[in-house]
Parts: structure tokens; C-alpha cells; sequence
């Protein structure tokens, strides 16, 4: 009786496959794909330290964030340049093609399946959308530096977001995820507070804000248009304060700023009358609704991304005083005579919306998010 291994031998037909060029053809793509994606998976991406990064990353490895590391090799750990794995759409075609013709239950569904199957099979393929995807998330978001650079924000935020959407449209992504921002939303009415994604917006623009504020609001209407006109399967989401290791201390930013005075013995200073609010989102709640979103049938959807704790900067000040061990808060007069200019009084998200149709509610605490974030600084700073 022939072993297994001499049954199997038998049943390879070699010379049909040497006849078989289109699917050598989508082989060899495969493979090709899969040796540029495995080197980017260690490419690391250009100013963030790889090192520190992975030391931050030990205490958030448990979960959906570990889930994705393991299945991208590492990649999330080590922030490589795919470590959200950016791949054209058409890999995953071909992939789940070829599982297609040699996987017995997905090629039953291919064949048998009809409309049902093929309906199963495109829902797979979305699933590896998680590695193949295309993400627009290149932008200058620090006031005091996009102040400096206005021209060149509008050129990113708007042109560069147009660039891309040329690529994946070119390409056939089945999905492209735009990071816009909640400063598209300007200075809301307390009456439009939580704000929801039908709020217009109250946005100057002209103001010392407005490259930032107005070059997101075109990029979203880019974004609308590709949708519309060519049914690029596009989602929005608008982002409120995201914070979380790996900020510049030097950012300009108002997490960052805090943290660099308290870790340097303080005390802590605000600019302001520490009145104006903010909801504050930690960077591992972001990334999962971000991944969520992406991966969702909800396309020319615009989504919130953030959470309902809303707060003064004063209590923003205490509460990070608290966390490093610093009494003293002080308010102050900036002199930048246009610091404030169009500064919203108040910034918190509606997010019934991502919660409903996305299954997403933020997890991590202000008081947990600044822990973390001041713990890695510390490590940082730490003398070696």
C-alpha cells in the first residue's frame, strides 16, 4: 500500500502547472509582495525611535494591539513604515483568489456559493484589509509649527491627500481611511456641544488657524467627491486630542507641553484663563477605532474618534500635577500675541455614531492615558 506521502506524489500534475502561466503569473506576484512587505515590516519609520517605542508598547501588548502586532510580524512593535500595512487592494484579491482554487471549503464557496459565496469571499477579503490597506494620515498638526508652515500644511492636508486618492483609485483599494481632524468643526456653539459629525462647523478662514482648520475641511470634501464620483470606498474620521507616548515634548501641544514642565520638577504653566476644554483620546483607543473603521462596509462616512471626558485646561493642569507629583499650577499671559487668536473655548465629541455603527467606545481614562504617557518619558529621560 502507498504511504501518504508516494499518494501525494502521484496526484501532482507538474506539467500542468508549467502550462498554468497566469497563476505562476499571480504566484510569483504574491510572493514578490510578500518579500517587500516582510523588509518594510522592518524598515522603521523616519522620526520615531523604534527602541523607545517598543518599550512603550510592552505595557498596551495584551489585546487587539498584541492581535495585530503577531499578525503583522512584529511590525506594530518595531513602527515600521508597514506597520499598519499599507498594500495595494490587489494583493488581497489574488490572495483569497488562489485560496480560492486550492482551499476546499473557499473553493466550494467560489463555485457552489453563488452570489452568497461570492458576497463571503469579498467579505474575507475586506477582513485582510487590515494588512493591505491604504491610510492618509500625513499632516502638521502643532499649532505653533503649522503656523510657521502654512503653506506647506495646506499643500499636505489637501494636496496630499488628493495624491493619494489618485493612487487608490488607480489602485482599487477596498478601502481608504482619511485621519482628518475635530478642528474642521472650528469653535462650536455650547449648543452644538457634544458635537456631532452633521455639525457644519464655526471655522475662521483667515485666521492664524485656518491652514490647519480649512485644509482638513477640503481634504474631507476631496475625500466626499472620490466617493460620490467614483465610488472609492472612503471613511473619514475625525480625531479629538490624541495623546500617548512618542510625542515630541517640544510638540507645542498642551499634553506635551504639561508633561515636559512636570518632569522637569515644574511648575505647571498655562497660557490661558485654563477655562477652554477638551475631550482627551488615548493613543490605543485611536488606533483601534481607526482599525475599525477602516475595516467597515461604511464608506463616504465621516466618523468621531474620541471621548466624552471633557475638561478644563485647569483640570487638565491639576490632574497631570497629580500624576507627576507637582502642586503648583500657574496662568499666564503667552507672548505670542496671537496664541489664543480663534482658539476654541470648548472641544468634545458626540460619539453615538462610531459607538452604534462601528461597536467602538474609547477605554482608557485621562488620569490611566497620562500615567502611561509620563511613565515612558520617565524611561525616556532616565539617565542611561
Amino acid at each position: 500500500m502507498a504511504s501518504a506521502a508516494e499518494q501525494l506524489a502521484a496526484n501532482l500534475n507538474f506539467g500542468a502547472f508549467q502550462k498554468a502561466t497566469e497563476l505562476q503569473k499571480r504566484i510569483l506576484f504574491t510572493v514578490i509582495a510578500m518579500v517587500v512587505y516582510r523588509l518594510g515590516t522592518y524598515i522603521p519609520i523616519p522620526g520615531i525611535d523604534p527602541v523607545a517605542f517598543a518599550q512603550a508598547f510592552k505595557g498596551q501588548s495584551q489585546g487587539v494591539l498584541g492581535m495585530f502586532n503577531m499578525f503583522s510580524g512584529g511590525a506594530v512593535e518595531r513602527m515600521a513604515v508597514f506597520a499598519l500595512n499599507v498594500m495595494p487592494y490587489i494583493s488581497a484579491s489574488i490572495i483569497v483568489q488562489l485560496l480560492g482554487t486550492v482551499y476546499p471549503p473557499w473553493e466550494k464557496l467560489r463555485k457552489e456559493g453563488g452570489e452568497a459565496g461570492r458576497k463571503t469571499l469579498n467579505q474575507y477579503t475586506r477582513y485582510l484589509t487590515v494588512v493591505l490597506a491604504l491610510f492618509q494620515a500625513a499632516s502638521i498638526a502643532s499649532p505653533p509649527i503649522y503656523r510657521r508652515f502654512p503653506l506647506e500644511t495646506i499643500e499636505v492636508n489637501a494636496l496630499g491627500t488628493w495624491n493619494l486618492l489618485r493612487l487608490a483609485h488607480a489602485r482599487s483599494v477596498t478601502s481608504f481611511l482619511h485621519l482628518s481632524s475635530s478642528e474642521v468643526y472650528g469653535d462650536p456653539e455650547n449648543s452644538a456641544i457634544p458635537t456631532p459629525e452633521e455639525y457644519v462647523g464655526r471655522v475662521s478662514f483667515t485666521g492664524p488657524r485656518a491652514c490647519y482648520d480649512e485644509s482638513k475641511r477640503l481634504a474631507e470634501t476631496i475625500c466626499r467627491l472620490y466617493f460620490e464620483k467614483h465610488a472609492l470606498p472612503v471613511k473619514v474620521v475625525r480625531p479629538f486630542n490624541v495623546y500617548g507616548p512618542t510625542l515630541r515634548l517640544d510638540d507645542g501641544r498642551v499634553v506635551p507641553d504639561l508633561l515636559r514642565q512636570g518632569l522637569a520638577g515644574g511648575p505647571l504653566v498655562l497660557y490661558s484663563d485654563g477655562t477652554p476644554t477638551r475631550s482627551f483620546c488615548y493613543v490605543t483607543d485611536a488606533i483601534v477605532a481607526f482599525l475599525r473603521v477602516l475595516t467597515s462596509d461604511r464608506n463616504g462616512e465621516a466618523f468621531n474618534v474620541g471621548t466624552t471626558e471633557e475638561v478644563s485646561m485647569r483640570q487638565l493642569a491639576e490632574l497631570t500635577g497629580e500624576v507627576l507629583g507637582i502642586r503648583e499650577v500657574r496662568l499666564e499671559a503667552s507672548t505670542d500675541s496671537r496664541y489664543l487668536s480663534d482658539n476654541p473655548q470648548r472641544r468634545c465629541p458626540d460619539i453615538r455614531k462610531i459607538r452604534d455603527q462601528i461597536g467602538w467606545v474609547p477605554s482608557v481614562t485621562l488620569r490611566d492615558g497620562l500615567r502611561l504617557t509620563a511613565e515612558y518619558y520617565r524611561q525616556r529621560l532616565a539617565p542611561a
